[in-house]
């Protein structure tokens, strides 16, 4: 078994459980710090070759440079002008409002860069067929006006950022045309920046695909700290997801549903995350120093999936949860809060269910065979009331199959996961990587972020968080806590409403 960092505590499976808070639910086990910069790669990759365990696969990440600067405007131009020479750049950015200082942040940098290279700015959707969103289409759409240039440049957030990295690595893909990019995040509201994946909208349902980071990030705190709050506090809930997803990640490994788990994300994260947390009061009011904090743990969040080339250190059930209101909305045609808000909402619930239902988990169920007939039908009675479409169900239905095969073939550590289970040799392995629900909620309501779905903006319809938290674990091949919780006998309609009533 891999020892790895963590969160906090949840009770044991034993008859005496532990009390949570034993273990320090802000820091977890203390590591052994490795000196590294945040803005040299060189030595995060040297620091990680030296966590990780023997046989682990880690990706050096590939980002060349990652500037953070107060007035990050003239290392922009200095990229640009390395990047691009003299050549023609293409300036993408849609049309959320972005401020910097008192002004207007694409005017600044189509000034800055006017003496520099031939610039064109695309504003999405007008500038598209269609309207722009992180999804195959729109980033296929996007890949087509290219090929003209020498450089693209994404000034955004999420959507922005995941739909550039994906357009530029399908014309690497399909015309072995491989464009600079550079991003300009506009708000400490995601970790896409840094990360090798870009999460992309197929069939209605967002899946992690493979893509290439940035090759230069550059962070102006200007522009960042300009940004709405509501952004700041997203980020502070997409980094919290950490409190517990690493365990997913670890119950996944030990059950032989993934091939493998290492602690040098969570090390690599862990101390950035820690002065997110001390800040956490100024990211209610967007202190300039806790959206620095922020920035600077979304930053490393997203090189610590990039590692891994998965984004599991960082998204297990509770990621799940929020894609699942996703797709609920955009069936309904409704709009959706925040990622970073729903994750942190959805945080709640998880590790709600750690301590609620770990303890219950009747284990020996893992050992019963699933039937993918009946597996079928219900992804089809689940997403039906959505009014799914055909072409959404059979994407649900060829992410799931894939869960379903890697089950059949892990029956021997399935047995071993039992044995170790009943004996309680799992449970201080998981105290050390769960964060308490209550510390979760303390965190969530010191930075002013929500902390029930009725608080999100838009909030969504009770049925669909209901739908979410019985259902989620339906809808990728991931294995999550959620389906262990499903496997195991506890998810059941009173569990779901008792985790509802608590975060709704």
């Amino acid at each position: 078994m891999r020892e790895a960092g963590g969160a906090g505590t949840i009770p044991s499976r034993n008859e005496h459980a532990v009390r949570v808070g034993e273990v320090d639910s802000h820091r977890g086990p203390a590591m052994a710090a490795t000196a590294f910069s945040l803005t040299d790669i060189d030595s995060i990759n040297a620091a990680v070759r030296e966590w990780a365990e023997p046989g682990v696969a880690v990706h050096p990440l590939r980002i060349e440079r990652l500037i953070v600067l107060d007035d990050a405007l003239p290392a922009l131009r200095d990229e640009v002008r390395r990047l691009a020479g003299r050549g023609r750049v293409l300036l993408l950015s849609d049309q959320t409002p972005k401020r910097r200082g008192h002004g207007d942040l694409l005017t600044q940098i189509e000034s800055e860069l006017a003496n520099v290279a031939s610039v064109h700015t695309l504003v999405v959707p007008e500038d598209i067929e269609g309207p722009f969103h992180a999804d195959i289409e729109s980033s296929v759409r996007l890949s087509e006006r290219l090929h003209e240039h020498q450089l693209l440049v994404a000034v955004g957030s999420g959507s922005i950022t995941d739909g550039a990295k994906y357009a530029r690595h399908y014309l690497h893909a399909k015309s072995n045309v491989r464009l600079p990019l550079i991003s300009w995040p506009t708000a400490a509201s995601v970790t896409a920046y840094t990360s090798a994946l870009a999460v992309m909208t197929v069939e209605g349902v967002k899946r992690t695909l493979d893509s290439e980071a940035p090759d230069v990030v550059i962070c102006d705190r200007a522009t960042l700290r300009a940004a709405p709050v509501s952004m700041t506090q997203a980020g502070f809930g997409d980094v919290l997801a950490r409190s517990v997803s690493a365990a997913d990640w670890w119950l996944s490994f030990e059950l032989g549903m993934t091939d493998d788990y290492s602690a040098a994300p969570m090390r690599l994260l862990q101390d950035a995350e820690q002065r997110m947390f001390e800040r956490a009061v100024g990211v209610r009011t967007g202190a300039p120093a806790a959206v620095d904090a922020v920035t600077d743990a979304i930053l490393l969040a997203g090189m610590a999936m990039s590692l891994m080339n998965q984004t599991a250190p960082l998204s297990g059930w509770e990621h799940a949860i929020s894609h699942f209101l996703d797709l609920a909305a955009g069936a309904e045609r409704r709009a959706t809060a925040l990622h970073g808000a729903q994750v942190g909402v959805a945080t709640r619930v998880s590790a709600l269910a750690y301590e609620r239902g770990w303890p219950r988990l009747e284990s020996g169920r893992l050992l019963v065979e699933t039937d993918a007939d009946a597996a079928r039908q219900a992804i089809e009675r689940v997403f039906r009331q959505f009014d799914a479409r055909e072409a959404l169900l059979d994407e649900l239905w060829r992410d799931y199959q894939k869960k379903l095969t890697r089950r059949a073939a892990s029956l021997a550590q399935r047995r071993r996961f039992v044995e170790r289970c009943r004996a309680g040799e799992l449970d201080s392995q998981l105290r050390s990587l769960v964060r308490s629900a209550e510390d979760v909620g303390r965190l969530l309501a010191t930075a002013g972020a929500p902390m029930q779905f009725s608080a999100l903006s838009p909030a969504p319809a009770i049925d669909s968080v209901r739908a979410a938290i019985a259902s989620s674990h339906l809808i990728r091949a991931r294995f999550t806590f959620g389906d262990l919780l499903a496997e195991g006998g506890w998810l059941t309609d009173a569990a779901v409403d008792g985790l509802l009533a608590a975060t709704l």
